[in-house]
């Protein structure tokens, strides 16, 4: 029988605590760590997974199943409690609740993916059975090669996936592999500690890199939103950064239209350090290829053409051009000012 929450703050999920030894181990009052909501029992209960181990948990608010949940420890004995990071928590408290557990293992996109894709190959089937986690990998190199108009690599690589849950969108992709796989992995680490409990961690560091950005780019419509994306540089897979911010350095062409910059850093094998910067307004687009060689300026000029036709079969009247620039301008990043709360961060105690 789940606990009544009387007494508690509305914030707060009591749960039954699982039976059998070595639970307190796995678990430190006050420490901050993720649940996965398996499935609605009634609008205020839920059975939700923590550390491998499933309990039901009474919930004040209505959960989806397959949300994951940032939790608090609040109490181990005599009752284990948790409290919950409701919806309406500030930005950079859920921000800083995720950096707290995964910022010393984040890792570029494409370096993530080949980790990921090596993992797999040295691991049993028991390990991914039902995940779709090797098809999904293959699907997103494949994507990041050759990018196709129905497979946005973002959703592919699971950036928008509680959005879909929460609309009732079964939609396949990276984080939902990634949670299957993770039960999968803990239920092996308990019988197999040794064997399983690096390619345990290396799923959770992933995923958890994918919710930092989730989160990360969860800020108000005004602010610079930044994304990491996979695409093949030569023969690996590397990561670009895209910025999207509102044009405030008056490039609007009428008092009533909104202009948008997009920003995008890559490297790539022959032409090297590369800075992309779009102007996107009412159906055109005006863009800027900076590379700081004077060779690989005039080889990207005789492909600008190719760009424009790719941007007009977009629906975008396009006009681009390519330019010398310093390599400190062309790597210059645009980080918002507030997405990161670094200096809150090292004043809290992990």
């Amino acid at each position: 029988m789940i606990p009544p929450l009387d007494n508690l703050p509305s914030i707060l999920k009591a749960l039954v605590q699982p039976r059998g030894a070595g639970f307190e181990s796995r678990f430190t009052q006050g420490e901050t760590l993720q649940g996965y909501v398996v499935k609605n029992l009634s609008p205020t209960a839920a059975v939700v997974r923590m550390r491998g181990l499933e309990m039901a948990a009474n919930t004040p608010k209505p959960l989806a199943e397959g949300q994951r949940i940032i939790v608090r420890v609040e109490q181990l004995k005599p009752q284990f409690i948790v409290s919950l990071l409701p919806f309406d928590t500030p930005l950079k408290e859920k921000t800083a609740a995720l950096l707290r557990m995964y910022l010393p293992s984040a890792a570029l996109a494409g370096a993530t993916l080949e980790e990921l894709m090596a993992l797999i190959k040295d691991m049993p089937p028991a390990a991914w059975r039902g995940t779709g986690l090797e098809k999904m990998l293959d699907t997103i190199a494949k994507s990041a090669k050759k990018p196709e108009a129905d497979k946005n690599i973002f959703q592919l690589m699971g950036l928008f996936h509680e959005g879909e849950v929460a609309r009732g969108q079964k939609g396949e992709n990276l984080k939902k592999s990634l949670m299957l796989a993770q039960i999968n992995l803990e239920k092996l680490v308990e019988k197999h500690p040794e064997q399983y409990r690096a390619a345990l961690k290396k799923v959770n560091d992933a995923l958890g890199n994918i919710e930092l950005r989730q989160l990360i780019n969860s800020e108000d419509c005004k602010e610079v939103k930044s994304w990491q994306f996979p695409y093949w540089n030569g023969g690996q897979l590397d990561t670009a950064r895209l910025y999207v911010e509102r044009d405030e350095q008056g490039n609007k062409r009428s008092k009533n239209e909104e202009t948008v910059r997009l920003t995008i850093l890559l490297q790539m094998s022959r032409l090297g350090e590369l800075r992309v910067e779009l102007l996107v307004f009412k159906g055109r687009i005006e863009g800027t290829i900076y590379s700081q060689s004077d060779g690989a300026v005039m080889e990207m000029e005789k492909h600008l053409h190719e760009v424009e036709k790719i941007l007009g079969d977009a629906g975008f009247i396009a006009n681009m051009n390519a330019e010398k620039a310093s390599l400190e301008f062309i790597t210059r990043q645009i980080e918002p000012d507030n997405a990161v709360p670094l200096k809150g961060l090292l004043d809290l105690k992990a």
